[in-house]
């Protein structure tokens, strides 16, 4: 705990068809981590260069995994988990 950091790297494919819900669905989770999650310290996130329905993820939590616990138990993470 304390300075201890959790980090996520997570590669997802996108179904057809749903790519801009899935990408405006992050945005919103993102904005609301990094906005109201004082141990929130990155969230990034893009499309493949080779296939624009892969996307990466990384997500980085000071205060380690009990940190990330807490952002699954936010209104913006609940929208699309």
């Amino acid at each position: 705990p304390g300075d201890e950091l959790f980090c996520l790297n997570v590669r997802m494919r996108v179904k057809p068809g749903v790519r801009n819900d899935l990408l405006a669905a992050l945005r919103a989770d993102r904005d609301g981590a990094l906005d109201s999650e004082p141990l929130a310290s990155a969230y990034v996130f893009g499309a493949d260069q080779d296939d624009p329905d892969t996307i990466h993820m990384f997500e980085q939590y000071v205060g380690g995994r009990g940190a990330f616990e807490a952002h699954m138990e936010t209104p913006h993470y609940k929208k699309w988990a």
